[in-house]
């Protein structure tokens, strides 16, 4: 009776055995992670979307496009 192996103590060997196993969990894994990543990156091209929007607007209320010209030499014709 002691040699004899149950279904569940094969299906127990086969799982920490299973290197196929180990590397579709693993992988399962890096997919779910790749979630709340791209979650937090669509949140930061947002915000730096908003810096850049709200950057253009305050100058372009605050400081419009400026011309800076040199002095002008006049010579008088006679």
């Amino acid at each position: 009776m002691e040699n004899e192996t149950t279904i569940f103590d094969r299906v127990s060997r086969w799982i920490r055995n299973s290197v196929s196993l180990k590397l579709s969990i693993i992988t399962f894994l890096v997919l779910l992670l790749l979630i709340p990543t791209g979650m937090i990156k669509s949140i930061i091209y947002e915000r730096q979307a908003l810096k850049e929007a709200t950057t253009e607007e305050v100058s372009s209320k605050w400081a419009n496009s400026q011309l800076i010209s040199g002095p002008i030499i006049t010579i008088p014709v006679v």
